[in-house]
């Protein structure tokens, strides 16, 4: 049950964040994203698989202060043979 708990946490702190100046959550999910930017391929020493490291950028402006800025966010996938 704490691995459920511990998952929906991840997921919750990929799609919000909070603004830098008057700290209003933010739903990522409504905001502009910039394609994906493959940043390295790894392979794994123990397991025979691939791992993927993108840079995910969100240009946002905030509802309330309406100030831009970006957010970049690490995101790897694995791929498995």
């Amino acid at each position: 049950m704490n691995q459920k708990m511990h998952d929906q946490d991840e997921i919750k702190s990929t799609t919000k964040t909070n603004c830098k100046h008057c700290n209003e959550p933010i739903n990522l999910k409504r905001q502009k994203r910039l394609p994906k930017k493959l940043i390295t391929e790894r392979h794994g020493l123990y397991w025979t698989g691939l791992e993927k490291v993108f840079l995910l950028i969100f240009k946002i402006q905030c509802p309330k202060c309406q100030k831009k800025f970006s957010y970049k966010v690490f995101q790897s996938n694995y791929t498995y043979n």
